[in-house]
Parts: C-alpha cells; structure tokens; sequence
C-alpha cells in the first residue's frame, strides 16, 4: 500500500508539473489517465489483500463517485469490479483441507461430490459447489486460513490508507464511513451469525415467486463455513445486456428485496452490491451474503416513513421537526427546514416522485453527491447523529441505487414504495405476484406476513 501511495505522489506530481503550457483537453485526458491508472493499481492492492482491502473495492465498484470524471467513472468502477468475481484464489487443496477440518471427517463422508475450483472467491473465503449424499446441491463458503486475524490487521493499515486518498475519494476517509466499515467487517468475520442471518431471511422469503434466499444446511455451518442450498444463476453484471424491459424487471426485484425488506420485515441485509445477487433462468434472482446485517425496530421504521412521507410531500418543516424529535440534530442547530428538505430530496428524491424515473448512472451519481465533501449536504450530513440501524438503511438506499444506475433500470419507485409506506395496492405485475403470497402465508398463519 505504501508503494502505491508513493508511486501516485511522485506520479501526480510530476503530471502537474508536465501540465504546464499544455491545453485543457491535454490536461483533461492526463488526469483521465491517472484516475484509470489509480483503478489499476487499487484493484491490485485491494485485491490480493482480500480481507478489508478487498471491500473497500467492492463498495467503489458500485458507488458512482460524483467527484470522479464522467468520461472515467464507469472505467474506474468497470476496473475495480474485478474484485467482485475474480479475486486471487488460494489453491484447493489448502481450502478442501480447511473445510475437511471444519468438518472434522473426509469430504467424501459428507459429499459424493465437492468442486475441485472455487466457483467464487470473495472478501473473506471461497465458494465450492457440492453434492450432499441425500442429492441436495449446495454451496459451501469457508474462510481463508488465518483470514480472522489478517482482517483486523487489514482493519488498522486501511485507516491510515483511506486517509490517504481522501484528495482523489473523500468519502473513504470519513470518520463514519471507517467506523463503519470496522463494524461491517467485524460482522462479516462472523458466519454464525450469518448463518443465523440467513436462515431468517431465507424462513421469511419461502415460496417467493420471484426472490430466493438459499437455505442453511443445519448441522454443516461452523464459526469458519456457512453450507447452504445450491441457488444456480449468473452474476448480475450480465444483466447489463439485457433489453430493458429485463433491465427493468430485474431492478424492481432488487429494489423490492433490499428496500422492502427494511419496512417489510424490519431486517434487512447491509450489503447491496451486483456480487450478492445471482439471475436465475427461471426469472427468479438469487441473493446471498448475510454477513452484514441489520435489524430496525417498529419505532426507527415508523421515523423512516414519517421522513419518506415528509420528504414526497416536500414538508422541510416537517421533516425538520421529525430530525430534531429524534435527535438527528440537537437544539442549536443551524440546519434550516429547505436544507432538511434539499437533503432528503438529494438522497431520496428518485423514489418520492410519482412519475416514471430512469435511474442512470448520473442520477445514481446525484444521490451519491450527499458524500461529496464539496457540496452543502455533506456538511449538513455531518451534523447528523444517527442510530447505526438508521445509517445503515440509508447507505442501502444510496447502494441500492448504484445498482439500479448500472442496470439503467426504469419503474415508478414512488408507486413502488407505497405499498410499504403507505399501505396501498401494488399497481405492477410483480407487485400482485407478491401480494397474492402474501395473502397465501398469511392465510396459512404465517405471522411474518
């Protein structure tokens, strides 16, 4: 890490000084080459370190950074979602012995068949597709050998790696974003939680028609390996291709699943990115990786909404009032009733709108400009003091939408929304399909519903 933040110095140093005499449009394509030339050099570093490292470059893959160039941005993220789906892996033999230890008996007594190649190397470990002696397909995630301890080490020297590129992307060196890339990761170290995580999510989406959380093998999943059923799709970067009409359904599932589940169900996983969701052939979308995970209780879900109502209505002195009832800000602040409003709007705003909306990636980028240190929202951001169930159901909105930006999906978010904010019929096919589930668990006694 030192030698790449060495190497940028001298390298952005001497381009200024090569800049010198040189037109606009030459300045503009050097700079062009040394934020393409960053991405690289990220995507090497972050990438063999796994661990910490390796997420803080899957959450860049996603964000549309607003203070990155228009004509690089999609190149940065494009280069830095390598680390996504093609992470360094380590050989086989050393993690079918990892897993045979968790076991604590040969593979073959547990499976008639494992995978020789991991089918996906993420943050923490890999992912082997397996057959159980019963038929059952299944997908075993184990930890890296040693990866607990290399994290928190990881953990340390990012601190200091962030705050160095806090010139080329503030955000990263944010005191919130640090404090709570140290909890997500923390989270993430723990599989049996995450296990735990899953089997909820995966009890509370059974017989979806079109979302799937695979479900837990009982009795296999240990502090180092999470076994769970085989979900078997593509990655979601495929979806890019498709014609809209598929971009769009596919949105409105994601949107579905990592916002629905927020007001829903009052749990929700903290981590939306392309990585977790799989396209099934069927139409239905696979999500997986629970690690970071949240619950918000009624009282935090009812705030949201009040602010979601509020803010659709363009009421900043009632969004101001809700803020300061729930100490959001204290009584001395200056933070005034439009800039309440201009925030919320900023951040929210494509969902709050009953019109048809295209989330591109400049408008996935205008809601990601709250983090923009050179803008007023991010000082006014500042100010806020939030619960971590309440910061992190925001950071699932603005990731939410970085998502939809790069599948360039279009829907009527507001109409969407309302069905959980306000109680009202579904007007889209999906949302009947999931209305009619609904009513078939609750009919059945399931309380979830």
């Amino acid at each position: 890490m030192t030698a790449v933040a060495a190497n940028h110095v001298v390298r952005d140093a001497g381009r200024r000084v090569s800049s010198v005499g040189k037109s606009p449009q030459e300045k503009e394509q050097a700079r062009d080459k040394t934020v393409i030339l960053l991405a690289n050099q990220l995507t090497n570093v972050l990438g063999g370190m796994k661990g910490a490292a390796m997420k803080v470059g899957q959450m860049l893959s996603v964000l549309d950074m607003p203070y990155l160039p228009d004509e690089v941005a999609p190149q940065f993220q494009e280069r830095l979602a390598v680390l996504r789906d093609q992470a360094p892996e380590v050989d086989a033999a050393t993690m079918s012995a990892a897993v045979a230890h968790e076991l604590g008996r040969p593979l073959d007594q547990v499976f008639s068949r494992f995978g020789t190649g991991a089918v996906a190397s993420a943050s923490i470990g890999q992912v082997y597709r397996a057959t159980l002696h019963d038929g059952r397909e299944v997908a075993v995630k184990i930890k890296y050998p040693g990866i607990d301890d290399a994290v928190r080490a990881d953990i340390k020297n990012l601190v200091a790696f962030l705050k160095f590129w806090r010139r080329k992307l503030p955000a990263l060196g944010s005191k919130e974003l640090i404090a709570e890339l140290r909890s997500t990761l923390a989270s993430e170290l723990d599989y049996v939680a995450e296990a735990r995580n899953q089997a909820s999510l995966a009890s509370a989406y059974e017989g979806h028609p079109f979302i799937v959380v695979p479900r837990v093998v009982e009795g296999l999943s240990t502090d180092q390996m999470l076994v769970t059923e085989w979900f078997d799709g593509e990655p979601l970067a495929s979806a890019t291709t498709h014609a809209a009409h598929q971009r769009d359904r596919i949105g409105e599932i994601v949107y579905r699943f990592y916002i629905g589940s927020i007001y829903r169900l009052g749990e929700f996983s903290g981590d939306p990115h392309p990585g977790n969701v799989l396209l099934g052939s069927d139409g239905r979308l696979g999500f997986v990786d629970f690690g970071s995970y949240k619950q918000i209780d009624a009282d935090a879900r009812e705030f949201e909404l009040a602010v979601w109502r509020a803010g659709a209505a363009q009421n900043g002195d009632e969004v101001l009032r809700l803020a300061l009832t729930q100490g959001v800000f204290d009584g001395d602040s200056a933070i005034s009733a439009d800039k309440s409003l201009q925030y919320t709007l900023q951040a929210f705003g494509w969902q709050m709108v009953d019109d048809e909306v295209t989330m591109t990636r400049d408008r996935a980028r205008g809601v990601m400009s709250v983090l923009d240190p050179r803008g007023e929202s991010f000082t006014d951001m500042r100010e806020q003091s939030l619960p971590a169930e309440i910061l992190v159901s925001r950071r699932v909105d603005m990731l939410t939408a970085g998502m939809l930006g790069q599948l360039e999906a279009t829907a009527n978010w507001f109409r969407i929304a309302a069905e959980w904010v306000y109680d009202a019929e579904p007007v889209t096919a999906l949302g009947r399909a999931e209305q009619q589930w609904r009513e078939q668990r609750r009919g059945s006694g399931d309380s979830t519903q």
